[in-house]
């Protein structure tokens, strides 16, 4: 686990996720749909806890 992450980019390019992210509740109706700018000051959070590799990731 790391507390704090590299600094590669603080930017995220959106250009062909972000409608998909944010009709997440249209999929998983108990989810809530993520705005691309909350998941931008998500990653820009310099206090953000990373957890790597991604315990829920499926390919590792």
């Amino acid at each position: 686990m790391h507390y704090t992450k590299p600094v590669v980019s603080k930017h995220l390019d959106w250009q062909y996720r972000s409608e998909y992210i944010a009709s997440r509740s249209a999929r998983r109706p108990c989810d809530t749909g993520i705005e691309p700018a909350w998941a931008d000051e998500a990653f820009a959070d310099d206090d953000a806890l990373v957890d790597s590799p991604d315990p829920a990731s499926k390919s590792g």
